[in-house]
């Protein structure tokens, strides 16, 4: 799970290839998991196995037993992946909530308790945005939208590692 506050002035894209491992290349293995100093990206967190074996087959069927939006189904249509949106909806297209913002589903406390547990957020989170990826599809370069989703931002990796790739927006060599 990565985590990181007040990320406006950052883009970032993922790889989100089902069943892809972080494998390091042989010269990095004895470093492995690589260091975790972030100080590039203020408020920046990395935590392996945010959640256990058990409750990640869990909550995956427990989404997959909800409906899916994407390919064609609404809302956002539009979009190649499968999605589901908890608390609101976010539109892409129009790049703002819309509808009423509800509560989050039960089968989400056990995530927003540990999240608020480990102080990664100092209050209950308000959305939740469940991605589906086939293989070899990711996420281009962007910007969260802070004023819509509050100053922390958490991806949570399911059934397959992640990789990440930030840019800061003045200066890409960051």
């Amino acid at each position: 799970m990565e985590s990181a506050h007040d990320e406006s002035a950052f883009t970032h894209g993922a790889d989100m290839t089902p069943g892809r491992t972080c494998t390091p290349p042989a010269e990095l293995a004895s470093t492995w998991p690589p260091p975790q100093d972030y100080s590039a990206l203020p408020g920046l967190q990395l935590i392996y196995d945010f959640v256990s074996a058990d409750e990640e087959a869990t909550l995956v069927q427990q989404l997959d037993a909800r409906p899916w939006a994407g390919k064609g189904i609404e809302p956002n249509p539009e979009m190649k992946r499968r999605h589901q949106h908890y608390g609101g909806v976010f539109s892409y297209r129009l790049r703002t909530l819309v509808g009423d913002m509800e509560a989050l589903p039960d089968m989400m406390d056990f995530l927003t308790d540990r999240l608020l547990d480990q102080q990664i957020y100092d209050h209950c989170p308000n959305s939740v945005i469940v991605n589906e990826y086939d293989a070899g599809q990711g996420i281009m370069p962007h910007v969260d939208a802070p004023k819509l989703f509050g100053s922390a931002i958490v991806a949570l990796s399911l059934l397959s590692d992640c990789i990440m790739t930030f840019q800061h927006c003045k200066s890409p060599q960051l």
